[in-house]
């Protein structure tokens, strides 16, 4: 991931109209990237199944349809019932299953075994698992995987653009802190930083720079670690030796999605008297869908994004291109999955009515 963060030109900040309509790219890319899932999964798993098909197995379509109708069950658990327990293990089952290219080559390969049988391979296990092949190497390309990054980030670059603000107040700065942080666990020396990491000390120079008050920790528990382990407690330690005074650093802890934390930082600048124009801090790909939800709740934005993949913003400084860019890679595949995984967020988000 490109360390790269926005300058801070004359320590100001673009502030994004308030009336800053639905982005039409997110939309398209998700949908055609779901569409893309849903022939897969009927061509590969559903058509084989169906009555006209000859030599059918019955064994084998009697475990497709009930995996079918538990995951069909499953989602409408989930979208009825979408702030329970049950409906985030559902939703974190099926995006890993259904929305991730690693997920869904799993599920085609699993399903190809049943036509393994001792006197060969049936229909249609070679079309699966040249399907699961084909999309693990298409996903895992770096070209593939920096060409969808770099048009999300130029997303997010012409977002900021919008509308420049000149000596505006600011309430407070809000970084997005879960998921920054590894845990200080006893074998450890110290609280590590993934590589979203650098949300932190981008925070603490917006800090630094007086572009506000206050510098809002929006991090709930640890959801990876048994107990109550919360992640703001570690990002304020990193904060207060970057210079962060502890005064000013105020911690939510409650949310468990940007949803949540939207709606609780607005409850925190309500009960301080604070300003609703907040500096908001998180990962590029995330940042629309952030500003947006934000915008949702009534609370005016000045996105600062962080964690580019990308720098292709200066004609004089691009990447090189490497002949490993032309093979599969662990790194593409995990950029690729995350830039869906958050196209099916914004989704998810626009069908709730969660965003402005």
């Amino acid at each position: 991931m490109t360390n790269y963060q926005l300058p801070i030109t004359n320590y100001q900040l673009p502030i994004t109209n308030y009336q800053l309509p639905i982005t039409k790219d997110n939309m398209i890319r998700a949908i055609l990237i779901l569409l893309v899932f849903i022939y897969i999964i009927y061509s590969n798993i559903l058509a084989p199944i169906l009555p006209d098909e000859k030599d059918k197995n019955k064994y084998e379509s009697l475990v497709v349809l009930l995996m079918v109708s538990l995951i069909v069950t499953l989602a409408i658990i989930g979208i009825f019932t979408p702030n329970s327990q049950l409906a985030t293990v559902v939703r974190s089952a099926l995006i890993v299953l259904l929305t991730t290219p690693l997920g869904l080559a799993v599920l085609l390969l699993i399903f190809a075994t049943t036509g393994i049988v001792s006197g060969g391979i049936r229909n249609p296990t070679p079309k699966r698992i040249i399907s699961a092949l084909v999309l693990l190497i298409i996903a895992s390309n770096p070209l593939v995987a920096l060409s969808i990054a770099e048009q999300a980030e130029r997303e997010i670059l012409q977002l900021i653009q919008v509308e420049t603000c000149c000596q505006n107040k600011v309430g407070a700065i809000v970084l997005i802190g879960q998921g920054t942080t590894e845990p200080k666990l006893p074998y450890r020396v110290q609280i590590q930083l993934t590589d979203a990491g650098d949300r932190i000390s981008y925070a603490a120079k917006l800090y630094r720079h007086g572009l506000a008050p206050y510098l809002i920790v929006s991090a709930g528990s640890r959801p990876d670690i048994e107990g109550h382990f919360i992640e703001a407690s570690d990002i304020k330690r990193l904060l207060l030796k970057m210079g962060v005074l502890a005064e000013d650093i105020i911690l939510e802890t409650k949310s468990k999605n940007l949803h949540e934390s939207a709606i609780q930082i607005k409850k925190i600048l309500e009960s301080k008297g604070l300003l609703d124009r907040i500096i908001l801090v998180t990962s590029a790909i995330q940042m629309h869908r952030a500003t947006q939800t934000f915008i949702k709740e009534r609370m005016k934005v000045s996105p600062a994004p962080t964690d580019f993949y990308t720098f292709e913003l200066n004609p004089k400084l691009r990447r090189r291109l490497m002949v490993s860019d032309f093979f599969p890679s662990a790194q593409a595949l995990s950029i690729t999955t995350r830039i869906i995984e958050e196209d099916f967020a914004y989704l998810y988000y626009f069908v709730r009515g969660w965003l402005g």
